[in-house]
């Protein structure tokens, strides 16, 4: 399947993601694209090797495959921050 038809069809996903991103300030989101589909042509196999399990499931060797690249992104995240006695969490336990 061509790249940008790909792009197109989870361009709904990608926006909705994106909004809520913009809105909650520690929200973070991962896309596996670049690495499941890197030409012009994404592929249902690579190397030989199924990328999917199913229509909607990735297969054990599309997993292996993007676990460096996500192991890197959640490494680069920032610390998160800890509520503090004042947040608001804390005072509507009171």
């Amino acid at each position: 399947m061509p790249r940008d038809e790909t792009l197109r069809y989870g361009a709904q996903v990608r926006d909705s993601l994106a909004a809520i991103t913009y809105r909650l300030e520690s929200t973070y989101v991962w896309d596996p694209l670049p690495i499941l589909c890197p030409g012009t042509t994404c592929a249902a196999w690579m190397d030989g090797k199924p990328l999917y399990a199913d229509g909607d499931h990735l297969s054990g060797y599309a997993n292996l495959l993007l676990l460096p690249d996500f192991e890197r992104f959640v490494a680069e995240l920032p610390a998160p921050r800890l509520p503090e006695t004042g947040d608001a969490i804390f005072s509507a336990a009171k």
